[in-house]
C-alpha cells in the first residue's frame, strides 16, 4: 500500500457576523448561508445553495479544491458579479478566501484570491486553517481497483444487513448504519504543528465537522467527526503536553457511509 501524505481543513464556523452573500445577476441578489459549523465541502454545498435560493432559477455551484484549497462559485455561462461591500460588516467573503473588494461580473466563475493556511491570507482572518502533517505520513488503501489476477489489499468495510422475508416470499434487504473508524496518531510533532494541532482540537471537541484527504494523490476527501471509542467508559476530556516535540494519543474519528 502507498504512503502518502494526508490534510486536514477545518474552521468554517457561520455566524451573524458573516453569513451575507451579495451578488449581482441583472440586479441585486443577497444570499445567506446558514449559521452553524461546515467542513470545506460541506460549506462549499451551503454557499451554493444560498446563491440560489436567492436567485431562483440558476444553477450555482460551489466547489472547493482540496489541492489548491479554494474556492470557486460558478453559473455556467451565465456572468454575475461578487459585491462583497454591500455587506461589509457581515459577508462571507473571508470564508471564501477573498478580501472586502468586489469582484466584476464574470461568466467565468470566481475563484478565492488566498490559498487555506497562508500566513496573513483572508482564509485564516476568518478562523479557516489547513494542516498536513508532515510525521507521520497515512497508510491508505489503494484508491483504485487492482487488475485482475493480482492481489488487491482489503479494503476493511463491513456492511451490515440482514434479510426479512415477507408472507408473500418477497425478500427485502435492510441495511443498518456502515461506519468506518479512523485510528490517527501523531508522534514527534514540531512546535509549529503543535499550533495548529491544538486548533484542529478546539475545533472537533465542540462536536464540529472536518475534511480530511488521506491520500495527497487522491481527489476525494472524507468529512468526518472526533468521536468517543466508548463514551461508558471514557472521560468526554482532552489534555495534552505542549513541549519542544509532542506526542499524541491514538484519535478516532467516525465516518458516516450510509444509515437507513
Amino acid at each position: 500500500m502507498p504512503t502518502t501524505t494526508g490534510r486536514y481543513s477545518w474552521g468554517w464556523r457561520v455566524t451573524t457576523s458573516n453569513q451575507a452573500l451579495p451578488f449581482d445577476r441583472g440586479g441585486n441578489k443577497d444570499g445567506t448561508l446558514r449559521l452553524g459549523d461546515y467542513g470545506a465541502g460541506l460549506f462549499a454545498t451551503e454557499v451554493a445553495r444560498a446563491m440560489n435560493a436567492a436567485d431562483t432559477g440558476q444553477a450555482y455551484t460551489c466547489a472547493y479544491n482540496f489541492s489548491t484549497r479554494k474556492f470557486t462559485v460558478d453559473n455556467g455561462a451565465t456572468a454575475f458579479a461578487l459585491e462583497f461591500t454591500r455587506n461589509a460588516s457581515t459577508n462571507c467573503a473571508g470564508l471564501l478566501g477573498f478580501d472586502d473588494l468586489d469582484r466584476a461580473s464574470t461568466a467565468d466563475g470566481h475563484t478565492s484570491t488566498d490559498t487555506v493556511g497562508v500566513t496573513n491570507s483572508f482564509f485564516n482572518t476568518a478562523g479557516v486553517k489547513s494542516w498536513a502533517p508532515v510525521d507521520p505520513a497515512v497508510t491508505n488503501t489503494p484508491v483504485t481497483a487492482a487488475a485482475d489476477g493480482t492481489t488487491a489489499a482489503l479494503l476493511q468495510r463491513k456492511p451490515r444487513v440482514i434479510q426479512h422475508e415477507t408472507d408473500g416470499g418477497l425478500r427485502e434487504t435492510i441495511f443498518f448504519s456502515t461506519d468506518k473508524l479512523f485510528r490517527i496518531e501523531y508522534r514527534m510533532l514540531s512546535a509549529a504543528e503543535q499550533v495548529l494541532f491544538d486548533s484542529l482540537m478546539d475545533w472537533l471537541e465542540t462536536g464540529a465537522p472536518v475534511d480530511f484527504r488521506p491520500d495527497d494523490t487522491a481527489a476525494s476527501t472524507i468529512n468526518m467527526r472526533l468521536v468517543l471509542a466508548n463514551p461508558g467508559e471514557t472521560r468526554n476530556t482532552f489534555s495534552w503536553t505542549t513541549r519542544t516535540e509532542a506526542d499524541v494519543g491514538t484519535l478516532e474519528f467516525i465516518q458516516q457511509l450510509a444509515r437507513v
